[in-house]
């Protein structure tokens, strides 16, 4: 009985360090491999995240990156006010084929007095949204099979 009242606060200490280090963003999500240049999966990343309502905050075209800006809905519940945006990349693989990687980042408010107040919000990293993230990759996969007018 002893040890386990001496190990139980490491044990929390440990599990929630595990927790908070998982939390950081959502799954990545590949699409490829793809025989397109980096600038033109680039573009159509753009293209999607302005469709999908996400406007680019850093467009990092040597390191092949793109990250939107906070998309932010708050909510009058504690915890229902949230945020998320999505980072994108174009990474080479084998053969000079390339894949586009994407995961999306959510936070939510954790202010309870005034959950509405913009200056007032408290965010705290809750994963992602797999269903948004799922989303922008299928919009991806269906620009990059469209057929162009050269075709």
């Amino acid at each position: 009985m002893g040890f386990m009242r001496r190990a139980a606060p490491l044990l929390f200490v440990a599990f929630t360090s595990c927790l908070e280090f998982g939390t950081h963003g959502g799954s990545w999500h590949t699409i490829g491999p793809l025989a397109k240049s980096s600038e033109e999966l680039l573009s159509v990343g753009r293209e999607v995240l302005k469709k999908e309502g996400f406007s680019v905050e850093i467009d990092d075209e040597p390191n092949r990156t793109l990250i939107t800006k906070w998309r932010t809905r708050l909510n009058p519940h504690w915890r229902d006010g949230r945020r998320d945006k999505i980072e994108v990349r174009v990474e080479d693989v084998d053969g000079g084929l390339r894949v586009i990687t994407l995961r999306s980042i959510r936070e939510v408010n954790e202010e309870s007095h005034l959950p509405m107040d913009p200056t007032k919000a408290s965010w705290y990293s809750a994963g992602g949204d797999e269903e948004l993230a799922l989303r922008v990759e299928l919009m991806i996969k269906m620009r990059i099979q469209k057929p162009t007018a050269d075709q």
